[in-house]
């Protein structure tokens, strides 16, 4: 029997969840301060996502951060620390960068250089393979051949084919892919999770796919679990934004360089079509106005 890395205890109640305050305005998110000496913006766009994320119920999200990396584990007890008022954001920040660059001084160097969002993504959430998500199985009805496939299913998921109107479909695809089998014979190529995933990340590799509001996974009984859209981290100009998602799906956005600590609020997720998404108009450091693009998606548990 496989342990699954998103254990049953990480389920939460389905009383409304209350956010803990890491400022004087507990409804609003807060965001990390761009470092000008060892360009930060990858890990401020990945953490003020990932902080709003695990606000709304730290005991049961430190128990999820803690299967996916060592790293995971440095950020959600720097959380517990900053929301005891003990440390700040940009401490753990710099504490977790120290961590990836020790292991890895090549993807994640220091200075002016910058980490890559996609290296990021990978190295924190999947470094820590001892636990198994779930399997990759072909069955094949002409032969009845269903053996188990090597890559099952991970937290992170690389987007490379734009034929796909959305991330939502593209994710269908990916869970029961068609295939042919040794015999000639049409099968399906199935992922499955073992437990319904708390998180998911998706890295784009193409512009053309819409960012789907919510995506759907069935699981190995065969229920469909919903996870809703938390956040979105654009690229463009040697520089990573974010827009944050809150459970009421207010939308914010994040820029470690220009609106630093704070976040902007840009209106309701259902202001925006899934095409608009795609895509984030806003000030640069120099007051003009720049566009950037989706490179990595994040859809978790409220």
């Amino acid at each position: 029997m496989r342990k699954s890395a998103d254990d049953p205890e990480i389920e939460e109640p389905k009383k409304k969840k209350v956010r803990t305050s890491f400022g004087p305005t507990p409804e609003v998110p807060i965001g990390l301060v761009w470092d000008s000496v060892d360009y930060s913006c990858s890990y401020d766009s990945l953490f003020t996502i990932l902080c709003e994320i695990c606000i709304y119920n730290p005991r049961n999200w430190t128990k999820a951060f803690y299967t996916f990396s060592n790293q995971g584990k440095l950020l959600a007890d720097g959380y517990k620390k900053v929301i005891r008022s003990v440390d700040t954001l940009e401490n753990i920040r710099n504490e977790v960068c120290r961590s990836l660059k020790h292991d890895n001084p090549v993807l994640f160097p220091d200075g002016a250089t910058g980490t890559d969002i996609r290296d990021l993504l990978y190295y924190f959430f999947t470094s820590d393979h001892s636990v198994s998500l779930g399997y990759r199985r072909s069955s094949c009805i002409g032969c009845n051949n269903n053996h188990d496939m090597d890559n099952p299913p991970e937290r992170v998921m690389s987007v490379l084919d734009g034929t796909y109107k959305s991330i939502n479909d593209w994710l269908q695809h990916w869970l029961e892919e068609p295939s042919i089998c040794d015999c000639g014979s049409p099968t399906i190529i199935k992922r499955i999770y073992d437990q319904p995933p708390s998180i998911l990340a998706f890295s784009l590799n193409t512009s053309r796919v819409a960012i789907s509001k919510s995506i759907h996974i069935k699981g190995i009984n065969g229920r469909s679990t919903i996870l809703p859209l938390r956040g979105i981290i654009y690229s463009g100009g040697f520089h990573f934004t974010a827009y944050v998602i809150t459970p009421g799906k207010e939308v914010w956005y994040h820029d470690g360089m220009t609106t630093r600590r704070n976040c902007i609020k840009k209106g309701h997720l259902n202001e925006f079509t899934e095409d608009a998404l795609k895509s984030c108009r806003e000030k640069n450091s120099n007051g003009a106005f720049f566009e950037r693009q989706a490179v990595t998606v994040i859809y978790s548990k409220k």
